[in-house]
């Protein structure tokens, strides 16, 4: 009995202190500080290696790895994977791989700190491996608007005419408060007030009212159709084809727009409505129209559009405007053509 007893408790003491080589297939378990190559981690290194074109580090193909050895290979992988990422974007790199870096980079993230080259790079890495979402906000509120002094000679700033011997000078206000409420991510509430006006010498008006309340939807979690609904700002091209008249007191529109977004590059508008008279500074008619706008990318843009426009002061029966055309853009170096 007494030579079990021998016999057995050299074995319990070598199990108590020993460092053995691991190949545990449990994640949850914390990688041993000497790992065996059929270890998941391992295995998930060497996927990725193979992925991105590692050439193997030294430790490659030793009977056991420790964890400087493992996180060596990871900074690797990580270096491949952030140039990727730099002429690419995020998207490049399959969500499958990101579940692997991510999970090694929560084993190994202490011995990368302790890698030569880590700590400069390891801000942007880190951000690459967990990227914020933009925040979104269920109410959102406000006010813009701008103050500004005018002044002229020869020349009359209500009626913006030529008038001989005659100077004047005026402040021009414009006050927008304005609310947004999105119960969703897809549907949006928009509502914002104006107070317009001018006063100086014998001049002055004033003048308030609802700019723009429209609702907003769009098919949940893409983009592919969106509609939205109600007072709103139309603008397209240049503010000489169908601008917001920013500078004085707006423009906008009683209008619906429906816009299909069938691939990342291309936007397509199909919009009509009315003259919001409060503000169409007495334009009185309707729009209708379309928009496409194409980006290839680098700054390269090509829109074309369409739009038949009965607005006018005096209205008469049958007339009407229609504006068409191309407009193009490209970024040549530090030139934008």
């Amino acid at each position: 009995m007494k030579r079990i007893v021998f016999c057995v408790l050299p074995v319990i003491v070598s199990l108590l202190f020993s460092g053995p080589v691991f190949s545990a297939e449990d994640e949850s378990v914390f990688t041993p500080k000497m790992v065996a190559p059929g270890h998941w981690s391992c295995r998930d290194l060497d996927d990725l290696e193979s992925r991105y074109g590692i050439s193997p580090n030294p430790a490659t193909g030793s009977p056991a790895y420790s964890r400087s050895d493992l996180a060596a290979k990871l900074y690797a992988v990580l270096q491949k994977v952030a140039e990727k990422c730099e002429a690419g974007g995020r998207d490049v790199v399959p969500a499958e791989d990101w579940e692997k870096i991510a999970r090694l980079h929560g084993q190994f993230k202490e011995y990368l700190g302790m890698i030569e080259g880590y700590q400069p790079r390891r801000e942007s890495i880190e951000s690459l491996l967990f990227p914020t979402e933009e925040p979104t906000f269920l109410l959102k509120y406000g006010v813009k608007g701008f103050l500004r002094g005018e002044g002229a000679g020869n020349f009359r700033l209500p009626e913006l005419g030529y008038n001989p011997d005659h100077a004047e000078g005026r402040f021009l206000y414009r006050v927008l408060p304005y609310v947004s409420w999105h119960p969703t991510d897809f549907l949006a509430i928009h509502l914002e007030g104006q107070g317009y006006g001018y006063t100086g010498g014998s001049q002055y008006l004033g003048k308030y009212s609802l700019y723009q309340g429209y609702v907003e939807g769009r098919l949940p979690e893409t983009d592919l159709l969106s509609l939205k609904v109600g007072r709103q700002e139309l603008v397209y091209g240049s503010a000489f084809i169908l601008g917001s008249n920013s500078w004085f007191q707006g423009l906008t529109f009683d209008a619906a727009r429906v816009r299909v977004k069938p691939l990342n590059a291309l936007t397509l508008d199909l919009l009509g409505g009315w003259y919001a008279t409060p503000w169409s500074d007495g334009m009185k008619g309707n729009i209708v129209g379309g928009y496409a706008r194409y980006d290839f990318g680098g700054g390269t843009v090509l829109e074309a559009y369409g739009f038949n426009d009965t607005g006018s002061a005096e209205h008469h029966s049958g007339e009407y405007l229609n504006i068409w055309g191309l407009r193009a853009a490209a970024e040549l170096g530090p030139v934008l053509l």
